[in-house]
């Protein structure tokens, strides 16, 4: 799933930023009942985003340059046994394959400049999460006779599913955190839920969005750093193996 353009006023650079990264589950464990294969099991995590400039000043801004990053981050699992019918983590009594507990993702301003606005924020227990960020941002241009508006909306938006997801959003200074709790795995009985739910065990993507305020004539860079990890248990509740994929680079903005 690539990243939305959002349109309008807003230009986007020269190429998508990704980053990705595939790991492997552990050697299967010892046979018996309700033993679940593990090593035919991989899991992959994936940011992708672009990047924009707002392509006319800001409300007469002669001081500022505004960009935006709009994407998408997702984790997947593949369960090489099940090319033929569908996973079904609720088989096995006693275990499960691997499912995911926590996505992550940190945004840090590299340049001058201040974070502008940002979505998703904190939700919690909610079927769908959006945001509508840039709004407060009016297109404008500079002119003979001062500033002339030009009525161009620089506002841009997204929705996602996410049912028994809990989104942490923070901004501090000049970086952007969002935690994700995916729905985990409890004991048998009396845990709930005794399986995890799809988007632990089968994949998740959500959305993201952010708007940076930056000197006139600075250039965007960003760090990027998302982590996200996959728990095996045995038993139900009992920590066996985890499995991490993060990462850590910088992202400039070039024009197209």
């Amino acid at each position: 799933m690539s990243s939305v353009d959002p349109g309008g006023p807003w230009k986007a650079g020269r190429r998508e930023f990704k980053l990705e990264g595939t790991l492997t589950g552990r050697e299967n464990p010892w046979s018996g009942w309700g033993t679940v294969t593990t090593q035919d099991q991989s899991m992959s995590g994936t940011v992708r985003f672009s990047g924009y400039k707002l392509a006319v000043e800001a409300g007469g801004d002669t001081q500022h340059d505004y960009f935006g990053v709009y994407g998408n981050m997702n984790h997947g699992i593949g369960h090489g046994n099940t090319a033929y019918q569908p996973y079904d983590p609720g088989k096995n009594v006693p275990s499960v394959g691997y499912y995911a507990n926590h996505m992550s993702l940190v945004l840090e301003l590299l340049t001058d400049g201040d974070v502008w606005d940002s979505g998703p924020a904190s939700t919690v227990g909610s079927n769908s999460t959006g945001f509508n960020i840039g709004g407060n941002l009016t297109g404008g241009q500079m002119g003979d006779a001062g500033i002339a508006q030009v009525g161009v909306s620089a506002g841009f938006s997204a929705s996602f599913s996410s049912p028994d997801v809990t989104t942490g959003h923070s901004e501090v200074g000049k970086v952007l955190r969002w935690d994700l709790g995916l729905p985990a795995v409890g004991f048998i009985s009396p845990g709930v839920p005794a399986n995890p739910k799809p988007a632990s065990y089968a994949g998740y993507s959500w959305t993201f969005g952010a708007i940076f305020q930056v000197p006139k004539g600075t250039n965007l860079q960003l760090r990027v750093a998302p982590r996200v990890r996959w728990e095996f248990d045995w038993t139900r509740g009992i920590e066996n193996d985890t499995k991490t994929w993060e990462d850590d680079k910088t992202y400039t903005y070039q024009p197209a």
